[in-house]
């Protein structure tokens, strides 16, 4: 259940906490990781703002705990500066 008053990931994100960001997929098993990113947040940070919410692909999601899930499709942020630092494929 979310805290109130608790601060998520992606507000500390939003305000300038965190210089990177590790991001994967699972395999199709549950037992490993698939595909992984390396997301730089400054640049993630500069998408928002040059792009604001509108111009960039993104929604939440619902999951059975009652928490949510705000995704973002890298491939809407801009090309400049680079969002990802290295992935794995």
């Amino acid at each position: 259940m979310e805290r109130v008053g608790a601060e998520t990931e992606l507000s500390k994100m939003l305000n300038g906490k965190g210089d990177w960001m590790f991001y994967g997929h699972a395999n199709a098993s549950q037992t490993g990781i698939e595909s992984w990113y390396l997301i730089d947040l400054q640049a993630f940070r500069a998408g928002l703002i040059r792009q604001g919410s509108e111009g960039l692909v993104w929604g939440n999601k619902s999951n059975s705990d009652g928490t949510r899930f705000t995704w973002f499709d890298i491939r809407s942020f801009p090309v400049e500066p680079p969002l990802v630092v290295v992935a794995s494929r």
